[in-house]
């Protein structure tokens, strides 16, 4: 019924949207709640962060796609450009502390660093990037 709690899961993945949403809070709040205890939650997210959100489609009698800041950003002061922060490891350290500093319970168990791959079109297969 409505008054059963929430069911929980030992694994939420969150694979690049918390940059592409309007709510990253809001989502990972969720994801967060829905955990077991000892559970695991997967982000993925490009590296450097730039949250921006996509609306519309190509092709669209509304018109062409675009971009937009989200409503409700992540709480990130200032995201530092590659000439500031030129490893990795410091631009990935931007987007963990704005995860833990909103959900100090979670812990880092592990991160790895892989390109992104896209799926194609008729000119390829698939797209590859990796700006690391």
């Amino acid at each position: 019924g409505d008054d059963a709690p929430p069911r929980l899961f030992s694994v939420a993945a969150l694979f690049n949207v918390l940059d592409r949403c309007d709510y990253p809070k809001l989502l990972l709040k969720s994801a967060v709640s829905r955990i077991e205890p000892g559970g695991l939650l997967l982000v993925a997210s490009v590296v450097p962060f730039r949250p921006l959100v996509l609306e519309g489609r190509r092709g669209s009698k509304w018109g062409e796609p675009s971009l937009r800041a989200p409503l409700s950003p992540l709480n990130i002061a200032r995201i530092p450009t590659e000439v500031e922060y030129p490893q990795f490891e410091m631009r990935l350290a931007v987007i963990l502390e704005a995860i833990l500093r909103l959900h100090p319970e979670l812990e880092l168990r592990r991160w790895t660093r892989l390109p992104y791959v896209s799926s194609g079109d008729t000119k390829k297969t698939h797209y590859t990037l990796d700006m690391a």
